[in-house]
Formats: C-alpha cells, structure tokens, sequence
C-alpha cells in the first residue's frame, strides 16, 4: 500500500483527501466498478491455474471482514461504524451468524450464573403423588 501511495504520489498534503482507488477517468470506483474488477481477476485466476473460484462479489468481502472482526472479538458498534451501518440490529446479524461467539457468549454466562444445583424429583413426595394424579 505505501508503494502504491507513493507512486500514485497521494502522500503529498495537497492529496491526502484523494480517492485511494479511482476509475480510469481518475473518478471515485463505484461499486459496479469494483465488482468489474474483482470478476476480471477472479477470470484470470480461473484461467491461469485452470481452476474455478466462485463469484466474489464486494458484498461478500464485506460480509467476510465483518465476520473476521466479530471472530476477532471486536466491539459491535466498531463493527457498525466500520460497515457505515445506521443501526446497531442490522451489525448484530453478524454477531447471530458467528456459533464461535455464541459459544463464548453462553460460556461466560455459565460461570457468571452459579446456579444451585435443581433438587432431584424422585425425591419429593408431594410431586410424586400430583403426577400420579394426572
């Protein structure tokens, strides 16, 4: 990256607020412009080891990061920033989709929760006889 930036010289002050990665016409990538580019290297990587990649589209890179945070245990509202989302529920659906973090989550609860052991049914009389008369 710093290659680049250099080379594309926006390290100078004057460029600092440049787009990163523009089109030919030196205009902002759009995002068709982005999948253009992303499907012309996935075509090329098909071609050159005769092999077949899956469509990758941005969204799915996307969706790949915010995943990769969440697994990194990062903090949901960074997520939501990260992602330009305007609600905290629509960054939580990544949060739903990880079963690592689920399982962290239900662990920590477990110690969290000292929950008395449940009294054994067989030893109490009085329930016995109720389930007796159902």
């Amino acid at each position: 990256m710093r290659q680049y930036i250099c080379e594309n010289h926006l390290d100078i002050p004057e460029r600092r607020n440049d787009q990163l990665f523009t089109n030919p016409k030196g205009k902002k990538l759009t995002r068709s412009g982005v999948s253009y580019v992303l499907a012309k290297y996935i075509h090329k990587a098909n071609t050159a080891v005769n092999s077949f990649f899956p469509q990758i589209t941005p969204h799915c890179l996307r969706h790949s990061k915010a995943m990769h945070l969440v697994e990194a245990g990062k903090n949901l509202i960074y997520i939501r920033d990260f992602l330009g989302h305007e609600s905290i529920e629509t960054t939580q659906v990544y949060a739903k989709a990880n079963p690592e973090a689920r399982r962290k989550a239900l662990e920590t609860m477990d110690t969290r929760m000292n929950t008395p052991a449940m009294p054994d049914w067989n030893d109490d009389p009085d329930l016995k006889a109720f389930l007796k008369t159902l």
